[in-house]
């Protein structure tokens, strides 16, 4: 009988293998970017960059705690796990936490200088910012990655438009 542990580690293992050799996939099923008649290789360009995301200081990593939830935090949590299961890459930083993070960066230092925490939270795919200020909707990310972004979400309504 096989169990939910070993399941798991056949997943994980699988995913370590294809990460080693090459042969993970880099986007969602019959996304743009993978067919094979498709000549849309900047998908696969922008599949294969991080979402990275700079927070202002928060209590926690993704401020979603404390007796007061911010509900545009937790959707934007849940589309970032959605974005996660998708084959996107997601790094997150918050300013309380990671301050170095922010200093390191040439193009969140330079925000931050010209515009100060008005600029955060701050959303950013390789050298394009994506949202400054506000965090982007699902539609806005998908849109960004050549993902179809019409699965429901528990938090955010699927894109009904496709």
């Amino acid at each position: 009988m096989t169990t939910n542990k070993t399941i798991k580690k056949k997943k994980l293992l699988g995913t370590i293998w294809d990460t080693v050799t090459g042969a993970e996939s880099c986007c969602a099923p019959n996304s743009a970017c993978c067919d094979p008649v498709s000549p849309i290789g900047s998908n696969r360009e922008k599949m294969m960059k991080t979402l990275k995301i700079y927070d202002p200081p928060m209590c926690c990593s993704t401020g979603v705690c404390g007796p007061s939830v911010n509900p545009v935090l937790v959707r934007f949590a849940a589309d970032l796990k959605w974005l996660e299961s998708q084959g996107v890459a997601v790094e997150r930083f918050n300013l309380a936490q990671s301050p170095k993070a922010f200093a390191d960066d040439d193009l969140v230092r330079t925000l931050l200088t010209d515009k100060g925490e008005e600029a955060l939270p701050l959303v950013v795919v390789g050298s394009k910012v994506l949202a400054s200020g506000t965090y982007p909707s699902r539609t806005e990310v998908t849109d960004f990655f050549g993902l179809n972004g019409a699965e429901d979400s528990l938090f955010t309504p699927g894109d009904s438009s496709g």
